[in-house]
């Protein structure tokens, strides 16, 4: 563990390092410097890749060095690298740079990277940008997910970008096969089914064919809306590397693998879909807004380390336990009505929730909210909470679903400037609701609305 934190602490701290190599080669031998700066590079490349194939190192540290760190030695998010991690894999295939590293994670249980060096030559691009390449032979051993042992060998070259100006060194690239990008893109437009054909057409406004400019603008999209489509797979998306966007609730698809890539995504919407698992997102540390209503998954715990997320809806699930998120501190709108959780407790940090919502579960009481002083919205019917004490102090509060609760009294919400109270089928009396109507003159207390549509249903057509 303490060597995986090592690994860490100094890729971290990557430039630091080599500028301090550098001052030595200098010293010696101007004309090498780089060469030796290049293979440093690919060596810290192993440690980095050693770190996320381990077991023993944290989703946390894990996170930073898929969506920080990487950039400190390559030079973007958009350089390509084949992928060698699937030895069964018949077709070359290139990945961006993190969908690469969190598959290293993805990919196995435990796994070890060993590049050997060959040697390194210098060479310059169609850029006239001064490239140097290092040729090794890399060993990757061990674990998959599946339990399958790997012992693979592969020729492996890694192209290293000079920049003259900063005097820096970033990869460009990682193959064993050139890249040929107009080719791969167009085999992955070829293998499309008619249905995702169509999807993308309508999309972009295209008709086929399409030429490489348009291919390039279809994997550009950033929003797409496939609800209530007979979608089962969602395999095409992968490529999808700028979406930030995702409806696909209201669909037959089962798997959420194929988005584990897509970092930039800010809004997923899965709810009323045949998922089970949301283990594939744990990486998505830009999502703003998850909904996964109506679904089978019964566990969050990829979500603990979304610290953008600020609205979060899973009812209807199979969900009991909170923990994943009691430090998701920037959460919002908070919705688990239908779900297995017992109680609130989990819930003590949250200081910006302004809705929260859990109808119809077991939790008996409203503990766990009161440091909620933005919370503008609660809904708790057809709970066991019988106590409103608790809300007393949320100045902010302004609306308050109960209905089918036992609550009786209206007492210590007296402080609140509430502006609508739904309490049917609880203990309210009419006379509570219009006592505290009186006092509060903008306040509507909804305590009997059966009578009320009974009322409307029997009125003559010429009155309504």
């Amino acid at each position: 563990m303490k060597t995986l934190n090592l690994i860490v602490i100094i890729f971290l701290l990557f430039p630091g390092f080599i500028t301090a190599q550098e001052n030595e080669v200098v010293q010696t031998d101007t004309v090498d410097k780089y060469e030796v700066q290049a293979e440093q590079i690919v060596r810290f490349l192993q440690g980095t890749l050693n770190a996320l194939g381990s077991s023993y190192t944290p989703v946390k540290e894990k996170q930073v060095m898929i969506n920080e760190s990487y950039n400190k030695i390559f030079i973007d998010d958009k350089v390509q690298i084949e992928d060698d991690l699937d030895e069964n894999r018949d077709m070359v295939t290139y990945k961006g740079v993190q969908a690469y590293l969190q598959d290293v994670d993805f990919f196995f249980k435990d796994v070890r990277f060993d590049f050997e060096i060959k040697g390194v030559e210098k060479f310059s691009n169609a850029e006239n940008i001064p490239v140097y390449k290092v040729t090794a032979v890399s060993n990757i051993k061990g674990t998959t997910i599946s339990d399958e042992k790997i012992d693979v060998f592969k020729d492996r070259f890694f192209e290293i970008n000079l920049n003259e100006d900063e005097q820096t060194l970033k990869i460009a690239s990682i193959y064993t096969t050139k890249l040929n990008v107009e080719e791969e893109l167009t085999n992955w437009w070829n293998d499309l089914s008619p249905v995702w054909k169509t999807v993308f057409l309508e999309k972009n406004k295209l008709k086929e064919p399409l030429n490489f400019a348009q291919l390039k603008g279809v994997i550009k999209i950033t929003e797409l809306d496939l609800s209530g489509k007979e979608i089962k797979s969602i395999a095409p998306l992968n490529r999808l590397y700028q979406l930030k966007k995702l409806d696909i609730s209201n669909t037959p698809v089962s798997d959420l693998y194929p988005l584990r890539n897509l970092n930039k995504m800010e809004m997923l919407n899965c709810s009323n879909t045949k998922v089970d698992s949301i283990n594939a997102l744990q990486y998505m540390s830009n999502l703003r807004k998850l909904s996964i209503d109506d679904t089978n998954i019964s566990d969050i715990g990829s979500v603990e380390n979304m610290d953008s997320l600020k609205s979060f809806s899973f009812e209807s699930t199979n969900v009991a336990k909170l923990n994943a998120i009691a430090y998701l501190e920037n959460i919002e709108n908070l919705r688990m009505s239908g779900t297995r959780i017992v109680n609130l407790n989990d819930l003590v940090s949250f200081e910006k929730v302004k809705v929260l919502q859990f109808n119809n579960t077991v939790v008996s009481s409203l503990k766990g909210v009161e440091k909620m002083k933005l919370l503008e919205r609660i809904s708790f019917s057809g709970t066991s909470v019988t106590d409103l004490s608790v809300l007393k102090s949320l100045k902010n509060l302004k609306v308050i679903h109960f209905d089918s609760t036992k609550v009786a009294s209206l007492e210590s919400i007296e402080g609140l400037e509430l502006n609508t109270v739904y309490c049917d089928n609880s203990g309210i009396t009419e006379k509570m609701a219009n006592d505290y109507m009186q006092k509060h003159k903008d306040c509507l207390v909804i305590y009997n609305s059966g009578v009320l549509l009974q009322w409307w249903d029997e009125m003559p057509n010429e009155w309504k």
